[in-house]
């Protein structure tokens, strides 16, 4: 009691030290006072009730600064409305007086030492924590009319999502109507939506407010919120290698004006898109009686590339490379199913003797499982190298004799014009994002350390490079003598036959198989 004193005391203005106030001190004194003195002291009982309702001059000084001191160290608010229920007892009023007005009535408790609680009145309740009536009588009332479920906040909050649900329904209604352009297969599990290159977020916003009323018209900042927030956009740049029969029918639906032929070239739009869909799930197939390996040439890489503009106009020969990958359009790139095999233009030619030569090494060193009964091949349909006589002679030699007996069948495919994304490609992408970081290459090594990195590398100069051209003219007859049109085929099959002979099938559909097995 002597150090409140003393604190109270030494607040008290009237206690101050006497000297002459001038606007600069007295200001100072306001500081000082507002700094050192608390926010909130409790206020000792003055009443001296002592009855079976209230004990107040029973509660002491220590009791009510302990009681304050815990009330104030819980911080937030429903904390301390907590904190009130644990010390105060709501009950509907015993209406004695018909004209009262009072519906509730409040008891208040203060915990003292030696345990227990003794009753209070409001006064000193209310003094002791320094609140206001209407805060207590307001937190018991809210306690009461639910039943006695716990509080909740009420205050602050989002109060505007209400007044803008109509403009964000509508705004989520044009968004859903843009369809994403054609991506890459491997981006399929990002579900990330790829516009075309001509649109932006502020160009979509003008579209928006064209279409709609003035009252679902939106600002900007509300339009981009939703679209950053809600939506998985991206915007593509300018697309290279496009499919020319996918231009060329876009073209033509913008400038016909005939219903007929409109609605004839949407057919032909549309049996294009489905043809190379077909293709897409083909290789994604993970059927475990399958095995599948696809392979293509990497773009011509310059010997020796320099900054220097006299070195580009001057004769360059060229390094070559073949990528072979075992798996399908899902499987994980690693060295182990990666197989690169290199030459330059001073070892060998860029020709199908080459190609086949190196398909023929990897199946002779692949290690194929019993359970494997197909074999299925996917590359490029480029006559010159993958889609010729050679490679379907090659394969029907290797199933005829050194294939494993439990592979009954090859399955060779080939895609829509156009539509080649095949995992070699991932490979060649992460291989040119690790040279154009590099100005100069001057040696065949500096590629190969490259191509170290994304796959097991063969050196094609290692390795027999036979002459399977004239090994097969005098057993192979012309393609155009086949049962099948030989270059508007999509699929060849080769089977092997309980008598050991090989039969050819072609198809010229991903899904049907109209023609007949003959040798």
């Amino acid at each position: 009691m002597d150090d409140l004193a003393q604190f109270v005391k030494k607040c008290d203005p009237k206690y101050a030290r006497k000297r002459p106030r001038t606007p600069k001190s007295w200001k100072r004194e306001k500081e000082r006072r507002k700094r050192y003195e608390p926010k909130s002291l409790p206020k000792f009982p003055s009443c001296d009730h002592n009855q079976k309702a209230f004990r107040c001059n029973l509660v002491s000084c220590q009791d009510i600064r302990k009681f304050h001191r815990n009330f104030y160290k819980c911080k937030t608010k429903i904390d301390q409305d907590n904190f009130l229920l644990r010390y105060c007892l709501v009950n509907q009023t015993i209406k004695n007086n018909p004209n009262s007005k009072r519906k509730l009535t409040i008891k208040y408790n203060i915990p003292v030492s030696g345990g227990g609680r003794k009753p209070v009145c409001q006064k000193t309740f209310l003094d002791s924590l320094q609140i206001k009536k209407d805060r207590v009588q307001g937190v018991m009332k809210r306690f009461y009319l639910s039943d006695g479920s716990p509080l909740k906040e009420n205050r602050g909050g989002d109060r505007k999502s209400e007044q803008y649900e109509a403009k964000r329904l509508s705004v989520d209604w044009f968004l859903e109507k843009f369809k994403g352009i054609e991506s890459h297969y491997c981006r399929s599990q990002t579900n990330r939506i790829y516009l075309p290159s001509g649109l932006n977020i502020r160009k979509m916003w003008r579209m928006y407010n064209q279409e709609r009323d003035e009252d679902l018209k939106v600002k900007q900042s509300f339009f981009r919120k939703i679209v950053n927030n809600s939506y998985n956009f991206g915007f593509g740049s300018p697309r290279t290698d496009v499919c020319s029969t996918c231009i060329s029918l876009q073209e033509r639906l913008k400038n016909e004006k005939s219903p007929i032929k409109r609605n004839e070239l949407m057919i032909e739009k549309r049996i294009h898109r489905l043809k190379y869909k077909a293709f897409y799930n083909i290789i994604k197939d993970e059927n475990k009686d399958i095995l599948t390996i696809t392979f293509d040439c990497q773009k011509n890489q310059p010997l020796p590339k320099l900054p220097d503009q006299s070195a580009y106009f001057s004769r360059q020969f060229n390094f070559y490379h073949f990528a072979i990958v075992q798996g399908n359009s899902k499987t994980k790139l690693t060295k182990e199913n990666v197989r690169s095999y290199y030459w330059t233009e001073l070892n060998h030619a860029k020709g199908s003797n080459q190609i086949i030569s190196a398909v023929y090494h990897f199946l002779q060193g692949t290690v194929i499982e019993s359970h494997v009964k197909v074999l299925r091949v996917v590359c490029d349909g480029c006559s010159g190298q993958n889609k010729n006589t050679g490679m379907v002679s090659m394969l029907g030699k290797w199933l005829y004799s050194e294939a494993p007996r439990n592979v009954k069948k090859i399955e060779i495919i080939f895609p829509v014009v156009g539509h080649s994304f095949i995992p070699p490609d991932r490979v060649f992408a992460k291989i040119e994002r690790t040279l154009k970081t590099k100005e100069v290459v001057v040696t065949p090594s500096e590629y190969t350390e490259v191509l170290q990195e994304n796959g097991t590398c063969i050196n094609l100069a290692t390795i027999p490079v036979y002459d399977w051209k004239a090994a097969y003219d005098p057993v192979i007859k012309p393609t155009s003598s086949c049962h099948f049109p030989f270059m508007r085929s999509k699929r060849f099959f080769l089977t092997r036959t309980k008598t050991e002979n090989i039969l050819v099938q072609g198809e010229e559909t991903y899904r049907n198989e109209i023609n007949k097995k003959k040798l």
